[in-house]
């Protein structure tokens, strides 16, 4: 999942031409980073030591609220974003903890990224999504390579994320011409169903969790 999601970041960003943001978007993105490689070390490290049930859980909460509010509620972006001490901090941490969750979970992080770029930081959606694959690659090749070295994948492992990262190619490609013609309104509801979608897959994962996790080992290929 960490592989594939690598491959949809780096599409994401070659697609999205990130290098196009404004100044103060990049700025943002490269502050996420340097705190996010060590999360994402230290998430991938406990991954046999801790349950990962609750935290599951407490995520797919986060994220029916979080998708709802985006749903229900207008969403009001596009303010000055400055970076005094406070908004810098605040960046470190968060990209610490969504590197923890991305380390830990196997998942790219995105779908928790985004909606703290847009409610902590106001930036537009649009722009958060880009940021938030921009930020993402480091700590996705960090987890993966961590994963690789414990053991968790083997050749079969690889050759299938690589089928299904070049197979991303074309999704992101349909999703970005998509999004050139969609309002931010409506990609910000789109964004509110699939924070929605996630939380319930989660919440089946709990429900029906692989033999790998019940026993407590993972699994190898």
């Amino acid at each position: 999942n960490l592989f594939i999601g690598l491959s949809v970041g780096l599409f994401n960003v070659i697609f999205r031409q990130a290098w196009t943001l404004p100044v103060e978007y990049l700025g943002l993105a490269l502050l996420l980073v340097p705190s996010s490689l060590p999360g994402a070390y230290v998430g991938a490290r406990i991954t046999k030591r801790l349950s990962t049930s609750v935290l599951k859980g407490l995520l797919a909460g986060l994220l029916i609220a979080t998708g709802l509010r985006l749903i229900l509620f207008e969403v009001r972006t596009g303010g000055s974003l400055s970076f005094d001490l406070p908004s810098i901090v605040l960046a470190l941490v968060l990209g610490f903890a969504l590197g923890i969750v991305s380390g830990l979970l196997g998942v790219a992080g995105g779908e928790y990224r985004i909606p703290a770029l847009i409610f902590l930081f106001g930036v537009p959606t649009v722009f958060a999504g880009t940021i938030s694959s921009l930020a993402s690659i480091p700590v996705q090749l960090t987890g993966w390579l961590e994963h690789r070295k414990l053991g968790h994948g083997g050749p079969t492992t690889f050759r299938l994320g690589a089928v299904m990262g070049i197979a991303s190619l074309i999704g992101v490609a349909l999703g970005v011409v998509f999004l050139g013609r969609s309002t931010q309104a409506l990609v910000t509801q789109i964004l509110g169903v699939a924070m929605v979608l996630a939380a319930i897959r989660i919440v089946w994962d709990i429900r029906h969790p692989h033999p790998s996790e019940v026993l407590g080992t993972p699994e190898r290929a």
